[in-house]
């Protein structure tokens, strides 16, 4: 579960919260909002020349690569 308004990613089984971690969100208010589910997509390092940064990890969500979970920038 995300929560945009606080900042936080919530991993959950059930009801029971399992961990939680600080996270951003998409620039302009692009981030999607809905229900997702997490999609085969996982991936070594990378760099967005475009954006300047990249990050060691990620998870696709939505859209097969196109909004991730990804570690911290890098």
């Amino acid at each position: 579960m995300v929560s945009i308004k606080d900042r936080r990613v919530h991993v959950r089984s059930g009801s029971t919260s399992l961990y939680a971690m600080f996270a951003t969100t998409g620039m302009d208010d692009s981030t999607p909002r809905g229900t997702f589910e997490i999609e085969p997509e996982r991936g070594d390092p990378f760099f967005n020349a475009r954006e300047g940064m990249g990050a060691r990890c990620y998870t696709g969500f939505l859209h097969h690569g196109v909004f991730l979970f990804r570690s911290v920038p890098t």
